[in-house]
């Protein structure tokens, strides 16, 4: 898992923000990104979906940058 780090701009390097960006590209379109582990045995069901995303890290003062950053990444 990628942690928040104080001393980036964006909280985030670019990759993380990357990885972070299709996690969220997986979520909206109703599927579940692999890399990560799921609190839940069933997976909803296909369809979009809305996604929120909260930066809760050490970094906190960066989260707005890295909020910023990742929508960006996704076009919104």
């Amino acid at each position: 898992m990628m942690l928040g780090d104080a001393d980036v701009e964006t909280g985030y390097e670019p990759a993380a923000l990357d990885a972070w960006s299709e996690r969220v590209k997986y979520w909206s379109s109703g599927a579940s990104p692999q890399d990560l582990p799921s609190l839940e045995s069933a997976q909803p069901g296909p369809g979009p979906r809305d996604v929120f995303v909260y930066f809760i890290n050490g970094a906190k003062e960066r989260a707005p940058a890295a909020a910023l950053a990742l929508l960006e990444r996704l076009k919104l």
